[in-house]
C-alpha cells in the first residue's frame, strides 16, 4: 500500500457518525421527486439533483432510501451529461456516503452495481464511491478499537496529562503501547492497533491547533509518532533478530492503511545501521589474523598513518553538511535502539556525536538534543542500564559540555540543563511506577550534581582573567 490515510480523517468520521445528518426519523419535508418512472421524455435534472439531495425523505427505510438514490443516479448516466453526473457524485460523496453507520453493506451494493453499470464514466464514480466506503470502513476499526482499550485503560487522560511535556512524549507513546502489548494478539496487530491509537489519541487532545514549541512540534508529528511506536516494538520484539524483523514490520505498515509506506525510510536507516554495526564489530577480528609488522619502522609508520587518518577526518568532519550531522545523530541513537544490552559506550558515543559541530550559534540545540537522548537512554528504555553506571553517563555528559563550552555559551547550557531538571522533575511527580520513580531519582540527583559542577568550571577567558587578577 502507497499512501496512506490521514488519522484526521477518523475524527471526522466520528464527528459525522455523531450528527447523524440523514436520520430518517428527522426529514420532516416532503420528497421533491415528480415521476417515481422517468423516460428520456420526462428527463428533468434539477428535479432529479434535489431529490437524491434529499434522499432521506423518500421513505422511512435507509435501503429503500439508498436504492432510490442509486435509481436515480442510474438514470443520470442513461439520459444526462457527465457534467450532470458528476454533480450527482458529489452530492452523493459529500451529504450521504460519509453518515452511513454501517458502511461495508452499502460497499456491497456498489459492487454489485459495478458489474452493471453502463458507462465508463459511471463505474470510475462508483469505484470513487467504493474508495470512500473503504476508508469509512477503516476509521469505524480504528474508532472500535480506540472504544475496546479505552473501556479498560484510560488512554484520553494518560495523554492528555503528559502529552504536552517535551520529554514525556516518547515515554508516553512506550507506556500506549506496553498497555496494548498486554492483550493477547500477535505483535504485527498489536503494533497497527498502538500506531494507529497513537495517532488518533494525539490528534484527538491537540486538535488542529498549531504547536508552537518547536521541539514539542516536532516530536507530535505524525511521522516522528510512528517511529517511536515502531521504536517500542523493535527494541521489545525484534533486538535478538534485527533483520527478520525489519523485513516483517516493513511488509506490515506496506499493508496497514493508515502508515502505509511512510516508514519505510526509517526501516532502510534501521537496516544501514545494523548492518554498520556488524562490520564493525567483525572487523576487528579480521584485523588480528593479519600480518601485523611489530618493528620499529612498522609501528612508527602505523603511527604516522594514524596521524593522517585523524587529520583526514577532522578535515572531513568540518565539510559535514546539517543533514548529514543530523543523520549521524540518529544513527548514533538508533544504535541504542538496536542493542540487546546498554552500555556507558554507546550512550557517551551518542553524547559525542551529539555535540558536534557545537558552537554559540547551536549550542541551545546540541544541549537539548542531547539531554533528549541521555533521558531517552537510561529512563525511557527502562532497566536496559543499572542506575549504577548513571554517574558515568553524566561523567561523560560533563566531559563533553565543557569541551564545548566559552563564554557565551556556559549560560546557555545552564539554562538548557536547568529547564530540563525541570520537566524530568514533572514527570516524577507524575511516575506511579516504583521502579521508574527511583530510577528518576537517581536520574535527577546526577543531573543536579552535573549543572552544579558546570557552573564551577572556568571558561579559557575566565581563567585568563582569575591568571591577570582581573575581578
Amino acid at each position: 500500500m502507497g499512501s496512506a490515510y490521514s488519522i484526521s480523517s477518523v475524527v471526522s468520521r466520528r464527528n459525522k457518525k455523531r450528527q447523524a445528518q440523514y436520520s430518517v426519523n428527522e426529514a420532516s419535508y416532503m420528497y421533491p421527486l415528480y415521476k417515481t418512472s422517468i423516460q428520456e421524455s420526462t428527463y428533468n435534472f434539477e428535479n432529479i439533483r434535489d431529490s437524491i439531495y434529499n434522499w432521506s425523505s423518500y421513505s422511512h427505510s435507509i435501503g429503500n432510501n439508498w436504492s432510490k438514490v442509486m435509481q436515480l443516479f442510474e438514470t443520470v448516466d442513461k439520459y444526462g451529461t457527465p457534467y450532470q453526473l458528476d454533480e450527482c457524485a458529489a452530492i452523493i460523496n459529500r451529504d450521504i456516503l460519509p453518515y452511513f453507520q454501517s458502511p461495508s453493506g452499502y460497499k456491497k451494493d456498489l459492487l454489485y452495481r459495478l458489474k452493471e453499470s453502463c458507462s465508463d464514466h459511471m463505474k470510475s464514480h462508483i469505484n470513487h464511491m467504493i474508495e470512500i466506503l473503504d476508508e469509512e470502513i477503516e476509521c469505524d476499526r480504528v474508532l472500535t478499537n480506540f472504544d475496546v482499550l479505552s473501556r479498560r485503560f484510560d488512554i484520553n487522560k494518560l495523554i492528555s496529562t503528559n502529552i504536552f511535556f517535551e520529554d514525556a512524549v516518547v515515554d508516553t507513546v512506550y507506556t500506549l503501547c506496553s498497555l496494548i502489548d498486554t492483550y493477547n494478539i500477535d505483535f504485527h496487530t498489536k503494533f497497527c492497533i498502538s500506531a494507529e491509537s497513537t495517532l488518533y489519541s494525539v490528534f484527538n487532545t491537540i486538535g488542529s491547533d498549531p504547536i508552537e514549541e518547536h521541539y514539542l512540534k516536532k516530536k507530535l508529528d505524525e511521522q516522528s509518532l510512528l517511529e517511536t511506536v515502531f521504536d517500542y516494538f523493535l527494541i521489545n520484539y525484534g533486538r535478538n533478530h534485527v533483520e527478520k524483523f525489519l523485513d516483517e514490520m516493513e511488509d506490515v505498515c506496506n499493508k496497514d492503511p493508515f502508515i502505509g509506506t511512510r516508514l519505510d525510510q526509517y526501516i532502510n536507516q534501521l537496516r544501514q545501521t545494523q548492518a554498520r554495526s556488524y562490520i564493525e564489530s567483525v572487523t576487528p577480528v579480521k584485523i588480528q589474523k593479519q600480518i601485523i609488522d611489530d618493528s620499529l619502522y612498522g609501528r612508527s609508520k602505523d603511527m604516522d598513518d594514524l596521524i593522517l587518518i585523524r587529520e583526514s577526518a577532522t578535515n572531513t568532519l568540518h565539510e559535514l553538511s546539517p543533514d548529514q550531522i543530523e543523520r549521524n545523530r540518529q544513527e548514533a541513537l538508533q544504535r541504542i535502539k538496536l542493542s540487546p544490552l546498554q552500555t556507558v559506550d554507546l550512550v557517551s558515543n551518542a553524547i559525542s556525536v551529539t555535540l558536534e559541530h557545537c558552537n554559540p550559534s547551536n549550542v541551545d540545540k546540541k544541549v537539548h538534543n542531547t539531554l533528549s537522548t541521555v533521558f531517552y537512554s537510561l529512563i525511557t528504555l527502562g532497566e536496559g542500564m543499572s542506575v549504577s553506571l548513571f554517574p558515568k553517563v553524566f561523567d561523560s555528559l560533563f566531559e563533553n559540555l565543557t569541551r564545548k563550552q566559552d563564554d557565551s555559551s556556559k549560560p546557555v547550557v545552564l539554562k538548557e540543563m536547568t529547564d530540563h531538571e525541570s520537566s524530568v522533575s514533572q514527570k516524577l511527580k507524575q511516575c506511579n511506577d516504583i521502579e521508574k520513580k527511583h530510577r528518576i531519582e537517581v536520574y535527577l540527583e546526577e543531573l543536579e550534581s552535573t549543572i552544579q559542577s558546570i557552573s564551577k568550571t572556568t571558561t579559557p577567558s575566565e581563567k585568563e582573567d582569575n591568571d591577570n587578577g582581573t575581578v
